[in-house]
């Protein structure tokens, strides 16, 4: 297991060897060749997250599939290997998976309510949103940071925070006339126009993660855009390994990077905004710059989203997969599905808050959208 995913070992759990298992391991996952210390890297495509298995752990894993029991599945682990499993091991093994989100939960329903709660709880696969594109930074990063690397200095970064700093100061000087432009702004063809400013001010946000990560010695394995929620969000995989060894300093540093690169990307929409006459369409594009660069780098700063925020949450305060478990433990409570295990009281009711305020959350966020989408058409000359 990674760093950031060590837990206590649970102690296997009781019941009878015919009991199914309640976990399997999802067939999506990509799975790495071994490295040179013989474990393999697993990637969920859906939702960013890794771990790193042993050979004969990973072997193990993928014998879990749903619906066969405890005997069977020692059965079939006996006869591919020399050494024997018993079913307390493998009921240990598959808590420990579990606790890392690893292995997903077997839903376990009564009969005839599948469907029922099925439809409930669909809106809540929604939350996890999906990605667009993705790639591998790494001669891009290297390139920027060999030609560039006063971008990463102090020195720098102060001189481009008082760039930043004196735009800032301009536009609020212009306030008023600034926001009368808005609403004309992102009308008619301006939210799409708002869209793809935003997609590309993923490059200096995720570009600043990944140059500090380059400063610190920390490889960029993955940047990639997606959406959820109907807002464009954007990522930045680090090495795990050289992520953990990073110091909290240099972490905050790291992750502080990325809404300092969109504040920047702004400041250019300022830029052009300030040098043009109102009205015109290069007036209108820096309207959108401006918004692509501050209003739209907001959803990274919400804990909601598996953001900057988050990732503090998650990784400063040592609480690994908050999102996925917070949300998982509300499956299972309004499933009403039997467990032999569950979280302590107050861990579970800190899991159940988290997640009801990341869904309240995201139905706020999508009604946002679907508003600003109407107030678009209204805006549209003839509306």
């Amino acid at each position: 297991m990674t760093a950031e995913e060590v837990t206590p070992r649970p102690s296997p759990e009781s019941g009878s060897d015919d009991d199914q298992v309640r976990g399997y391991f999802p067939e999506h996952y990509v799975v790495s060749p071994a490295g040179p210390d013989g474990r393999h890297n697993l990637f969920d495509p859906y939702t960013r997250r890794r771990w790193m298995l042993g050979a004969a752990e990973l072997a193990a894993a993928r014998q879990f599939t749903a619906g066969q029991t405890y005997a069977s599945l020692a059965r079939a682990l006996n006869q591919r290997g020399a050494r024997s499993v018993s079913v307390g091991r493998l009921r240990a093994f598959e808590a420990k998976l579990l606790a890392v989100c690893l292995l997903r939960q077997v839903d376990i329903l009564p009969p005839g309510s599948r469907k029922r709660v099925g439809a409930r709880l669909a809106g809540l696969r929604w939350l996890g949103g999906f990605g667009l594109v993705a790639f591998h930074p790494g001669r891009a990063v290297d390139a920027v940071y060999g030609r560039t690397p006063w971008l990463t200095s102090w020195r720098g970064t102060l001189g481009l925070a008082a760039f930043a700093v004196a735009v800032v100061v301009m536009l609020g000087s212009r306030a008023g006339t600034l926001a009368h432009q808005v609403p004309s702004a992102i009308a008619g063809w301006g939210l799409p126009g708002l869209y793809l400013l935003t997609a590309v001010s993923a490059i200096f946000h995720e570009g600043g993660h990944a140059l500090a990560c380059r400063r610190y010695g920390v490889a960029v394995e993955e940047i990639g855009l997606g959406v959820r929620a109907l807002i464009l969000f954007a990522w930045t995989d680090p090495d795990r390994d050289g992520w953990a060894r990073l110091s909290t300093r240099a972490r905050l540093a790291t992750v502080a990077a990325g809404p300092f690169g969109s504040v920047l990307y702004g400041t250019l929409g300022g830029v052009l905004w300030l040098s043009t006459p109102a009205g015109g369409v290069p007036s209108r594009i820096a309207v959108l710059w401006i918004l692509a660069g501050t209003v739209a780098v907001l959803p990274t700063l919400l804990p909601i989203f598996q953001g900057d925020t988050y990732l503090i949450l998650t990784d400063m305060l040592g609480w690994p997969n908050l999102r996925p478990r917070a949300l998982a433990e509300l499956r299972h409570t309004l499933r009403r599905t039997p467990r032999t295990r569950r979280p302590a009281g107050r861990t579970r009711a800190g899991y159940l808050c988290f997640a009801v305020v990341v869904v309240v959350g995201h139905l706020a966020v999508t009604g946002f959208v679907l508003w600003l989408i109407w107030f678009c058409d209204l805006a549209r000359p003839g509306g």
